[in-house]
Formats: C-alpha cells, sequence, structure tokens
C-alpha cells in the first residue's frame, strides 16, 4: 500500500478544493501545496494540518458563502491570519502557545465569510480532552483533604 503523502518534489504548486451542498475533511498525512484555495458554497470543509508535512511557507485562501469552513493548526507553527465575516463568524482560537523553533513553518491564512462560518483552531493533538480535563478535576477534587 501506498502512502498518501506525495513527495515534496511531487507536490503542485497550487491546488484547490470545493464543497458545494456537500462536506469535505482533509486530515492524516498530507502535504499541502504552497498555494491553497478552499471554498465552501452551502457546503462544509475541515482541514486537519496537524499530521500534514508542511513546507517553509503555505498560503491558505478561504472563502464561504452559507456554509462552515474548519481549520486546525498544529502548535509549533508561525500563524498569520486575516479575515472578515459578513453576517457570519470568523474566528481565531489558540489553544497552544510556546516558543517556536526557529525553522518553523510558516501559514498564512486569507479568510472571507458572508452568512457562513469559519474557524481556525490552533491545537495541539497532545493535549488533553475535555473529558480528561474533567476526569483530571474530579480526582483532584477527591483528594483535596477539605
Amino acid at each position: 500500500m501506498q502512502s498518501s503523502v506525495a513527495h515534496p518534489d511531487s507536490t503542485p504548486q497550487r491546488r484547490g478544493i470545493f464543497a458545494g451542498f456537500s462536506n469535505i475533511e482533509r486530515n492524516g498525512p498530507w502535504t499541502p501545496p504552497p498555494s491553497f484555495r478552499a471554498l465552501a458554497v452551502f457546503g462544509n470543509i475541515e482541514l486537519d494540518l496537524t499530521e500534514a508535512e508542511l513546507g517553509a511557507f503555505t498560503d491558505i485562501e478561504m472563502r464561504c458563502f452559507f456554509g462552515s469552513i474548519k481549520v486546525t493548526v498544529p502548535p509549533g507553527v508561525r500563524l498569520e491570519c486575516d479575515g472578515d465575516a459578513t453576517i457570519g463568524s470568523y474566528e481565531v482560537t489558540r489553544k497552544a502557545s510556546g516558543p517556536l523553533p526557529p525553522d518553523a513553518s510558516f501559514v498564512r491564512i486569507r479568510a472571507a465569510a458572508f452568512l457562513g462560518f469559519i474557524e481556525i483552531v490552533v491545537l495541539d493533538p497532545k493535549a488533553p480532552t475535555l473529558l480528561q480535563r474533567i476526569k483530571a478535576r474530579w480526582k483532584l477534587r477527591d483528594t483535596d483533604p477539605n
């Protein structure tokens, strides 16, 4: 069985996806091209970059009309986001922080939503889930002598 990760020399310079009245999910190991476009029209797109083999620079342009786009970015990536929403939502949430290595990949995301939702989340895949955090809190409460 062949790997789904493309060799960097075979990765195209540009690529895009379109979700029209449909759902597209891209996750697992993959190599995004330097220029990537996503368009959702009455559709949903989920891009997970946590296992992606990112190059030195990746430019992602997103447009959303009556739909939603969610991008999950791993920690340790330089991220620049610029976006707006008209009668919709554009959110950037950073749930991971820390110093970045000097050779960190740079990802620029430009986005626009019209009657749609765009969410960009920087998430550490090794971070505890909500359920794990609740269990830890209950365990701590049970061991507290007060």
